[in-house]
């Protein structure tokens, strides 16, 4: 069976979009992430996270963590410890786009593809976009200042309303278990990148696989809108 054929029984009839998590998929953001939490342990008087604690961050919102890897005496003080930390000048450097990321969008664009962001990240999300130019490639962002957190999934149910299409003609592309979670809560095919572990409809280990795969069904495909 060939690889354009074994997407085509995966992938949706018909791809309204493709919706993307953002850290650990658009973004290689897991040591920032980590300094970020650990220099606001640091300033609370703690020691760094240990491994659970640095998993949990990674697919968690910034208040989810938080509330996670501190004490909860010491929760009244969390806004106080994180106004300390610039995220812009110390911690977004740390942060790289996916290698293909940029010519795998450019693509997908280019193939008349709809592309959105469904996130657990709240208000630092503008500043990933615009450091590394993904703005213009998004129809819509969805982040915890939005809607719920995942695993709900509520960010996919709206853009499957905005885009005016059923859930099940979106595809969401993420590496956590929380992704996999809002994916089937929705209706929604999901690809995991880079996650072998997960449940997935499929998986793709780089965003040229995920541009070949897509482009392939979708060249083959009047559906595609």
């Amino acid at each position: 069976m060939s690889k354009a054929v074994w997407w085509r029984e995966i992938l949706p009839t018909r791809i309204a979009g493709v919706v993307f998590d953002c850290d650990g998929v658009l973004i290689d953001s897991r040591m920032a992430n980590i300094a970020y939490y650990n220099r606001i342990r640091e300033i609370g008087g703690l020691d760094p996270m240990n491994p659970d604690e640095e998993n949990y961050a990674h697919m968690h919102s910034v208040r989810e963590t938080l509330l996670h890897i501190f004490p909860q005496e010491m929760h009244e003080r969390l806004g106080e410890f994180a106004r300390h930390v610039d995220y812009e000048r110390e911690i977004l450097p740390m942060v790289h786009p996916e290698p293909g990321l940029h010519d795998c969008l450019d693509a997908l664009c280019t193939c008349g593809v709809r592309l959105a962001v469904f996130t657990n990240r709240g208000s630092g999300m503008g500043a990933v976009l615009d450091s590394f130019n993904l703005r213009p490639y998004f129809d819509l962002v969805m982040t915890v200042a939005d809607v719920k957190a995942k695993p709900a999934p509520d960010g996919l149910l709206r853009i499957a309303e905005n885009w005016k299409h059923p859930p099940g003609d979106l595809i969401f592309v993420g590496d956590s278990l929380l992704d996999a979670m809002a994916a089937e809560a929705a209706g929604v095919c999901f690809l995991a990148y880079r996650n072998p572990s997960l449940q997935a409809k499929g998986h793709v280990e780089s965003f040229l696989n995920l541009e070949q795969a897509i482009r392939e069904v979708s060249l083959e495909s009047t559906s595609v809108l």
